[in-house]
């Protein structure tokens, strides 16, 4: 019923044919022989044509699952009497995972984004409760909808009640800092970081940048540009900037994780579906710093896009071991998308983890509500070498 041509060693990408006389629609989703993983969402819905034929094309680069051992398809006939179901293996030559060297060693690190928080914190309530197994939390930007003092009281009650002592480190987004304005910003993130002072040593930039090591091998470094005119810009002619450069250059740590509520515009998910302009108005600056170094995790928000999108929200430089996670939102998300079938669950909010071990990482995307690993949303990436 499924044959399936698989392009790259250790990706899910590839084109996956199936032919089932008789039936209207297939899923396909990650299996082992016990049948599917349930903790996985299914990866694709199609509709097949008068002959029970099918085409999927698997693309983004995701990662097939440590996990599975091959594919379920299951497919309905047209007159809904009968559910058939075939497992297919994955050829073993294309399966080169090995399990990290030192699992227990990994450091777990939680990513939302786009909080938009207003006078109903229930959807940032549950993201935050889902953060408890996590080592620390990343906010990349838009934690309030509009600025207004109250609704950072009230983020900040709501983390006081899900995740007390639980590091949080953020970044402002274009509603954090509207026109230009970051004083309510700055003091709501002068709280946050002031709860980790005593556990992790902190650089101040002096400009509105910051720098945490997180680990003696990885640091995290947080920009914040301010936004006008519906543009990101990095005041007094991109100080952070240079500052950055330079931190980069003297930092000790092995991995790098930059923090920043914009994409840069090489690795936008929106580009596919025709941005062509940058969001950053120093954009080819950063990216240059960027592509100087190695091993450096970019971090950003902004889109609100599903992780379900065709080319996906994650994109790695093998040449650089440079990795970029656009985490969408846990509002409900945009999905943009010419698939025929598009499951509503595709569309609700969703959350990150982030697991770094010494020598590969795995990025998890996780749907809000249900907290099932979103089989487009999951990458297991190489560490590469200083």
């Amino acid at each position: 019923m499924l044959k399936a041509n698989l392009y790259k060693t250790n990706t899910a990408d590839g084109q996956y044919d199936i032919k089932s006389k008789g039936s209207l629609m297939a899923r396909l989703s990650w299996a082992d022989a016990e049948g599917e993983l349930e903790e996985y969402s299914p990866f694709a819905y199609l509709p097949l044509d008068t002959e029970g034929r099918g085409r999927f094309l698997f693309t983004g680069g995701r990662s097939i699952p440590r996990e599975a051992s091959g594919v379920c398809v299951k497919t309905v006939t047209a007159d809904f009497s009968e559910v058939r179901e075939e497992y297919w293996e994955i050829p073993k030559t294309h399966m080169t995972y090995s399990a990290p060297s030192h699992p227990d060693a990994g450091i777990r690190i939680g990513l939302m984004s786009d909080l938009h928080m207003t006078n109903k914190p229930g959807r940032i309530n549950g993201a935050l409760r889902r953060m408890k197994d996590m080592d620390m939390v990343l906010i990349a930007g838009d934690l309030v909808n509009n600025c207004d003092p109250m609704q950072y009281d009230r983020l900040a009650s709501v983390i006081e009640e899900t995740i007390p002592g639980k590091p949080i480190f953020a970044v402002a987004g274009n509603h954090d800092i509207p026109d230009g304005k970051p004083q309510n910003y700055q003091s709501f993130e002068s709280w946050l970081h002031g709860r980790s002072w005593k556990t992790y040593s902190f650089t101040d930039s002096g400009n509105g940048a910051f720098a945490v090591m997180l680990n003696p091998t990885v640091d995290l470094v947080g920009l914040n540009p301010m936004y006008a005119q519906k543009i990101f810009h990095f005041p007094h002619k991109g100080e952070q900037l240079k500052w950055l450069k330079q931190y980069l250059g003297d930092s000790p740590a092995r991995q790098h994780i930059i923090l920043c509520h914009a994409p840069l515009l090489a690795h936008n998910p929106q580009r596919d579906s025709g941005k062509k302009s940058p969001y950053l108005a120093h954009d080819a600056v950063l990216q240059d710093i960027v592509d100087q170094n190695r091993n450096i995790i970019f971090i950003s928000g902004h889109t609100h896009l599903s992780p379900n999108v065709p080319s996906g929200c994650v994109d790695y430089d093998s040449m650089k071991g440079n990795l970029y996670i656009n985490d969408g939102s846990i509002c409900p998300v945009d999905l943009k998308s010419p698939e025929a079938i598009l499951p509503s669950e595709w569309s609700d909010g969703c959350y990150t983890e982030m697991v770094i071990y010494q020598d590969s990482m795995e990025i998890i995307m996780r749907n809000l509500h249900s907290g099932s690993r979103i089989s487009r949303g999951y990458y297991n990436i190489p560490i590469m070498g200083p």
